[in-house]
């Protein structure tokens, strides 16, 4: 599985350069609302970050190819039964956006992620104390969803966006839960070199 995995990701960073007319490499950061959608009754978003490293391969004025390596803070919150529970959950995120330029500065994107589960712990607020479990085991260690967004992308190399990420997988191993799958929005500062 790790052979396949490695592979994977060597044929997704090396296969831009093959044609590419230009590649550039940049750092990100930014904000992540994260939630999940449920069957929960009412879930809360966790405000937290995520920050990594990306590619760009542009093939011409209007396409490009940006792979991504992320580490992302996620999570969402739930009240039921007189208690708060947090889930804070961190992944090591790959997603994959094609990018369309249809003005210099201007660009739309949307693409596969895949996330690699590194740690999960639920935090539990009741009248009688607070808790906290590492939870890592009852989750799912891969995650896959989609992702669409625009940005700014600024002759200098800063650039501005924002993204959404759209869960398909159950995050979930537990029978007893219906699916739960992560629904992130994004807002981020890029740079490339």
């Amino acid at each position: 599985m790790k052979k396949t995995l490695l592979l994977i990701l060597v044929v997704i960073f090396a296969n831009p350069f093959a044609s590419a007319q230009d590649v550039r490499f940049g750092l990100k950061a930014g904000a992540n609302l994260a939630n999940v959608s449920s069957s929960f009754p009412d879930t809360g978003s966790l405000q937290r970050f995520h920050l990594g490293g990306m590619m760009e391969a542009k093939y011409n004025s209007h396409w490009a190819l940006q792979p991504e390596i992320l580490y992302a803070f996620q999570g969402f919150e739930v009240e039921t039964n007189g208690r708060n529970y947090t889930y804070k959950l961190s992944y090591i995120n790959v997603p994959v956006m094609v990018k369309y330029f249809p003005i210099d500065l201007l660009y739309l994107e949307a693409g596969p992620q895949i996330g690699f589960l590194h740690r999960a712990k639920e935090e539990v607020e009741s009248t009688s104390g607070n808790t906290d479990s590492n939870i890592k085991d009852g989750m799912r260690s891969n995650d896959l969803g989609l992702g669409s967004g625009v940005g700014l992308q600024l002759a200098n190399g800063w650039g501005v966006g924002a993204r959404y990420i759209w869960g398909l997988t159950n995050i979930s191993k537990s029978r007893t839960v219906s699916d739960i799958k992560n629904s992130v929005l994004q807002f981020y500062i890029a740079y490339f070199f």
